[in-house]
């Protein structure tokens, strides 16, 4: 498993735009995108569409720095480690096949998930279409 901060792979300059990406002021398009994961139930497409660092931004944001990456190594997958007091837990999506737009919205995105950690049913599934 791997800590959010590595969810870009790659030298220095990305883990410091990570860093200061989780460290700066939440924007304006970041915490409406959040806020419509958390109003939003099943499959949803989000209404805004974000910069790649706001994408980041949205995923640390949301799964928060505790999140550790789930699944196979390289797996876009980070699953935040605190639970919600709802019972869930947030969770950041950005594999290949999103950033590809391989899949609906059949645009680049990202997701932001909400998860039923006891039986990993996914309660929201929000994709966030990103501007590459």
């Amino acid at each position: 498993m791997a800590d959010v901060v590595s969810i870009i792979p790659g030298e220095s300059t990305e883990g410091k735009l990570l860093a200061q990406t989780s460290k700066s002021q939440t924007s304006r398009a970041v915490k409406a995108v959040i806020a419509e994961t958390n109003a939003g139930k099943g499959n949803i497409t989000s209404s805004h569409t974000l910069t790649e660092a706001q994408a980041l931004e949205a995923g640390v944001n949301f799964a928060g720095n505790n999140a550790k990456e789930i699944g196979q190594s390289g797996s876009g997958v980070y699953r935040s480690q605190t639970i919600n007091k709802d019972g869930t837990v947030s969770q950041y999506k950005m594999d290949a096949f999103s950033i590809a737009g391989s899949h609906r919205p059949n645009v680049p995105h990202v997701h932001l998930e909400i998860i039923n950690p006891t039986n990993n049913k996914m309660i929201v599934n929000h994709h966030i279409p990103i501007i590459p």
